[in-house]
């Protein structure tokens, strides 16, 4: 209602929803920005069988395999390439292959010589890749994969203009099911991802002695245009549920006294 009276500007609702996985899955971030496409495409299934030593290996280690296409009609040199390569290792991946589609069954890339035609025909066919388009490919656990793509998708939205900041576009966001739970590795435990007293969804609740980080949360955040700009939550409001977290939280807290207490002594 503000944005129609205040700047004559209609906004699309309801708000469009994403699941938390959704979002990660397609756009490699939880606060995805929905005014431009160049979604992650995933390439795993295509080399479950290849030769290719490296995306083999990321195979084997139940790592994966993907991949954004860009639309472009600029050119995108050696040192362009080099400077996304560069880009990418330092948002954590360990490297970036690339496919440059060109006329008929021609094409230029970086691991030619470690892939078969029909592997190179099979993501040209899942990308719907066209002549003039690049494919860039991570390989590596998914969270990296992920991550480095959605940060290497914001960059190039960047460099290619594909916002257009004149047009006034608001794209309004919920991301839900967000995870209950995130393992702090330093900290050997597990720990609440919202507050923790994020209610979880009742169905994964037979998840959390079983596998913990696969039980989804009843909260929620409101995105626009690749931001953050508020967030909420159910809290548990069933007392066998408190009783539950709170026993596990009091556990803990025992446990790292006992264990402080042994080695400070």
């Amino acid at each position: 209602h503000l944005f129609n009276k205040l700047f004559n500007i209609k906004i699309k609702i309801p708000f469009v929803k994403m699941d938390y996985q959704e979002a990660i899955s397609r756009y490699g971030t939880d606060k995805p920005d929905l005014r431009f496409g160049m979604e992650i495409i995933k390439l795993t299934e295509i080399f479950q069988k290849t030769s290719f030593k490296v995306f083999g290996e990321v195979i084997q280690n139940k790592g994966e395999i993907c991949a954004i296409k860009v639309e472009s009609d600029e050119d995108f040199s050696r040192k362009k390439l080099d400077d996304l390569q560069l880009f990418i290792t330092s948002v954590g991946a360990k490297g970036l292959a690339y496919i440059k589609i060109k006329e008929g069954k021609d094409f230029q890339s970086s691991i030619a010589k470690f892939l078969s035609p029909d592997e190179i025909e099979k993501v040209k066919l899942k990308t719907n890749a066209k002549p003039g388009d690049l494919i860039l490919i991570v390989a590596d656990q998914g969270e990296v994969v992920y991550a480095a793509l959605g940060n290497l998708r914001l960059k190039l939205a960047n460099d290619l203009n594909l916002i257009n900041h004149d047009k006034k576009e608001f794209n309004f966001l919920w991301v839900t099911n967000f995870p209950l739970l995130e393992y702090n590795s330093e900290e050997k435990r597990y720990e609440a991802v919202h507050h923790p007293f994020t209610a979880p969804i009742e169905e994964d609740i037979e998840l959390l002695e079983t596998n913990p980080l696969k039980v989804r949360s009843k909260a929620y955040d409101l995105v626009l245009n690749g931001n953050e700009i508020g967030g909420g939550s159910i809290r548990i409001y069933n007392s066998v549920f408190s009783y539950y977290f709170m026993y596990r939280n009091i556990i803990f807290i025992i446990g790292y006294f006992f264990y402080y207490l042994h080695f400070k002594s």
